[in-house]
């Protein structure tokens, strides 16, 4: 179902509550149609879902575990199912739990890397493959500018997934030779 005034569909990642959930509520009324991620927050997706509802635009509730990579693979083509008009994508889902750097136990780590890094990455190269053109906005952290954390593993991630970007890749389509015209922008909630 696509709205007349629809300028499109979003994937927002992590859009059950927080951050996430706002940035799909302010989409909805300004016009997108939403994609909806969530992994354990089913209810919270399903209140914020009925309030995109009311802005009279589309929105489909979609579950991933971002620790999965076979689920991360198939988010997005799922999605284009859905939404053919898939046009922008929002990498906003992460965890930050605290730890220190050189923690024995690598459990968080791998845990950080997956969600933080590793999905936001796959999603956007599966997104360019998909769309050909549109944009994808990472949600980073004011605290990666100033390097003050005491969550190792996020802090490393999110720096990470910035760097990929400013050591030669500045816009996606680079990347592939002129094949994807997606541009790229790294949001920081505080800077």
């Amino acid at each position: 179902m696509v709205n007349k005034r629809s300028k499109g569909t979003v994937l927002v990642t992590g859009a059950a509550k927080r951050i996430g959930r706002q940035v799909a509520l302010h989409l909805a009324r300004e016009g997108y149609g939403i994609a909806l991620h969530y992994h354990h927050s089913k209810a919270e997706a399903m209140s914020t879902a009925q309030a995109i509802y009311k802005t009279r635009m589309p929105c489909e509730l979609f579950c991933c575990d971002l620790t999965d990579e076979g689920e991360v693979l198939e988010l997005v083509p799922e999605v284009f199912r859905s939404f053919p008009n898939l046009n922008l994508l929002i990498n906003n889902a992460s965890i930050f739990i605290p730890n220190q750097f050189g923690a024995a136990d690598l459990t968080l780590f791998k845990t950080h890397w997956d969600i933080n890094f590793k999905a936001p990455y796959i999603l956007s190269c599966e997104f360019a493959r998909k769309a050909k053109k549109g944009q994808v906005i990472n949600f980073i952290d004011t605290n990666v500018v100033q390097n003050k954390t005491r969550y190792a593993d996020y802090l490393m991630t999110k720096k990470s997934i910035t760097g990929i970007y400013q050591n030669g890749c500045g816009t996606m389509g680079a990347a592939h030779q002129g094949q994807w015209h997606i541009t790229r922008n790294d949001l920081g909630p505080g800077q």
